[in-house]
């Protein structure tokens, strides 16, 4: 099979057309409907994450893809769960969950549930909510939050999007892939690894865009950097396995950073946004709760 019948047939078994027709073009003349409406609300941001300081720098927007990448054990998933949850309970999102590496699922689910109450329960000895708040959780966000059990020994992100499509019907907004690099690459032969993640961030960014659906995607870096110190720099994505397409096809770039000395920082560095409306390069230190996984805007006195 060549590249194309290959890219072709991974496309359509994920509900996605051919590439479009660039011999069948639209003239700005038939798009004045949607401009003119676009005129009367202006470019709509995403919905807001949970802490007031990053708010001006990321919004979340269905459509959109955003890939979060930082050193091992610097809080990438943790963050990724608190951002996702919040918009479960807050906007009345359903999101799904495929982190091979945090199941069993009851697991990944007991850390939802601390972040939830913003308590620590789980740990022996340390019970703050009782069965009855597990209870009502799991009832309250049953519509909200599910999770996806890979569905073969070597999964790939194409199955994984076809997976969805039950959810699709039922109003998926959001989809957690933690991480990219628990998934079956088949690079066909004749491609490079750079070509092959550009077409595949290429699909799964088509695939948000047409079912309006935000997508996360954690991915480790495979080069890890530190200053003359010995400290960890902070991760880039030409950091990550691939590095010009992991730059190029994401809407938004984000990388989680915690200086060792400081566990109880942590720092967001947005590195790409690739639309205004949604926020702005920059970056933002937020207080992070080892115990609970949850994390708090600085106080205004203290700095970073």
């Amino acid at each position: 099979m060549s590249l194309k019948d290959l890219h072709l047939v991974s496309r359509q078994a994920v509900g996605l057309q051919p590439d479009l027709d660039v011999s069948a073009p639209i003239s700005l003349d038939a798009l004045a409907g949607d401009i003119l409406d676009l005129y009367e609300t202006g470019l709509q941001p995403g919905v807001r994450p949970e802490w007031i300081s990053l708010c001006p720098f990321y919004t979340v927007k269905p459509g959109q893809v955003t890939v979060i990448t930082g050193v091992p054990n610097s809080g990438k998933s943790i963050f990724l769960n608190a951002l996702a949850l919040h918009c479960a309970v807050t906007y009345d999102w359903m999101v799904a969950w495929c982190s091979p590496e945090h199941m069993p699922y009851a697991d990944l689910g007991a850390r939802l549930l601390e972040q939830y109450y913003k308590v620590l329960s789980f740990t022996s000895g340390q019970m703050k909510m009782t069965r009855a708040d597990i209870l009502k959780a799991c009832i309250t966000l049953k519509s909200r939050c599910y999770f996806l059990e890979p569905r073969e020994e070597n999964p790939t992100l194409h199955d994984l999007l076809e997976r969805c499509t039950p959810l699709l019907d039922q109003g998926l907004k959001g989809l957690v892939i933690d991480p990219y690099g628990e998934f079956e690459h088949r690079i066909p032969d004749g491609m490079t690894e750079t070509k092959y993640i550009s077409w595949l961030l290429g699909d799964i960014r088509a695939w948000a865009r047409k079912h309006a659906v935000h997508v996360w995607i954690i991915a480790h870096p495979t080069k890890i950097q530190k200053d003359d110190f010995g400290n960890y720099l902070v991760v880039k994505p030409y950091d990550i396995s691939g590095s010009a397409a992991w730059f190029s096809k994401p809407d938004n770039i984000l990388s989680v950073h915690r200086a060792f000395d400081q566990p109880d920082h942590t720092t967001i560095h947005i590195q790409k946004i690739k639309y205004r409306e949604i926020g702005q390069k920059g970056s933002v230190t937020l207080r992070h709760d080892s115990r609970t996984g949850t994390f708090h805007d600085m106080p205004p006195d203290t700095g970073t």
